[in-house]
């Protein structure tokens, strides 16, 4: 017996053995593992889901693939693989086989595809000719060495059957015919939405309602009632209504829209005022501000002294003054901008091949073509010299300048020499950079062996020149 029970009266005791009863396995240690077995087996039972619709309708026409689910979870409900890729197994009610009409994304096949942990799917094909009939799919999963089958029941429909229960449906709702009198049925009560005033139904009061309101007709001019003071959603400015005179008012706000524009968007100046300018002073006028040119023989208006060309759609004086400034190409900042592209850097790209080990001309900058500047980089792929150069081999990048119309000097600055020893994987690129020239250079290649097969060198140049 358990201490904590030793501790309890005798009496006590047997009133709770006998409420309690025998132990069905002769102890209460043996009970509760049965129990305990008992919830594991529930668990196991309820850690595969299946999602197979009901019924699988035929299409109109063609095929219809209808993707099948299996969720799989572990016993604290997280999702769980399988130990493989479940499979399944179809058949209709006489035993005959479907399973032909199971299919991947690829085609046919009886295996799941896995989409995450414990997520798995396949397609069942219905096609517009296959039968009527009930379907069984078997699901086999093999769990931690065990397998398990799961059945689910679905039944191949045709698409009409489902129209022909909607129309059963409506035609048992029976719709109430127009201005029914005898609402014994609530349809009748509710009636027809296309009743009349003649009927009894809730639709024909209230067109009865409707018909006793009397809308005004636009443009009354003899406003004896309430309904003509308001007027009619319909009337023009040449009503005297509150609705003619508030159209109105929005036309007039759009033509001084137009002619004065709104600049309540504006950020700073947001007004009229704030535009023109506040002087509040007794001769500070907008006239005597910018003063009359009615008397000037030929610029005799503001129009005038500013040009008449301005009249382009959305060419105001902001625009024309400061946005389309680069428009004058002969004299404007527009001829600058051409001077200034000159300046500004560009890339060029191409290649060479090399065969052997002689030193040969990668890129070519005669002085007549790219003027004075600088080479900010020269980068050359070295994808192909890693894989056909000779083992060991090592690639010498130079770069020269010019001293008379036929000879080249070495520049022997060390930051324009460049070696790489085939075989490094890394980097993948090589690179010279910022070489000022005065005159016309070139860059060359070497091989320090005769390569296995033909490397072809990649380049791309960053260059500034000034024309």
């Amino acid at each position: 017996m358990p201490k904590n029970l030793r501790r309890i009266p005798f009496d006590r005791l047997s009133q709770i053995l006998e409420i309690m009863g025998d132990p069905a396995a002769d102890t209460l240690s043996l009970d509760h593992a049965a129990i305990l077995t008992a919830i594991s087996g529930l668990a196991v039972n309820t850690r595969v889901k299946i999602a197979i619709p009901d019924k699988l309708e035929k299409p109109e026409a063609g095929n219809s693939d209808i993707k099948l689910w299996l969720l799989l979870y572990d016993e604290t409900g997280h999702m769980e693989d399988a130990d493989s890729l479940p499979t399944v197994a179809v058949e209709n009610e006489l035993g005959v086989d479907r399973s032909s009409n199971l299919r991947d994304a690829v085609g046919s096949s009886t295996t799941m595809t896995r989409v995450a942990e414990g997520v798995y799917w396949i397609y069942y094909r219905v096609a517009d000719a296959a039968s009527k009939e009930y379907l069984t799919f078997t699901c086999t999963v093999v769990e931690t060495a065990v397998t398990r089958t799961f059945k689910v029941i679905s039944e191949v429909v045709d698409e009409v059957d489902v129209e022909d229960k909607v129309d059963t449906i409506l035609s048992d709702l029976q719709v109430p015919a127009k201005d029914s009198a005898d609402n014994v049925l609530v349809r009748d009560a509710l009636g027809n939405k296309t009743d009349t005033v003649a009927g009894t139904s809730v639709f024909s009061r209230l067109a009865g309602l409707l018909a006793a309101i009397s809308i005004a007709d636009a443009d009354v001019l003899t406003q004896f009632y309430e309904r003509d003071v308001i007027g009619n959603k319909n009337d023009t400015i040449a009503g005297n209504s509150i609705v003619a005179l508030s159209k109105q008012l929005l036309a007039l706000g759009s033509i001084l829209n137009s002619n004065i524009g709104d600049p309540s968007a504006r950020d700073n100046l947001k007004s009229l005022l704030a535009l023109l300018g506040n002087p509040d002073e007794p001769t500070a006028s907008i006239w005597n501000n910018l003063g009359s040119f009615h008397g000037q023989t030929n610029l005799n208006s503001l129009l005038a002294v500013l040009g008449s060309g301005w009249d382009t759609a959305n060419k105001d004086l902001y625009t024309a003054l400061i946005t389309d400034r680069l428009d004058q190409a002969s004299y404007g900042l527009s001829a600058l901008r051409t001077l200034l592209v000159k300046l500004q850097s560009y890339s060029e790209t191409g290649s060479t091949n090399l065969s052997d080990a002689t030193e040969t001309t990668v890129k070519e900058f005669l002085v007549g073509s790219y003027g004075l500047g600088l080479i900010k980089t020269f980068k050359i792929d070295l994808t192909s010299f890693n894989s056909n150069a000779a083992v060991g081999s090592i690639l010498t990048l130079r770069v020269y300048e010019k001293i008379d119309s036929t000879n080249y000097r070495l520049i022997t600055d060390d930051s324009v020499q460049y070696q790489y020893v085939q075989g490094i994987t890394t980097p993948v690129v090589a690179e010279i950079s910022n070489i000022s020239f005065s005159d016309s250079m070139k860059i060359t290649a070497q091989l320090s062996a005769v390569p296995t097969g033909t490397v072809a060198l990649t380049y791309r140049t960053e260059l500034s020149k000034n024309m």
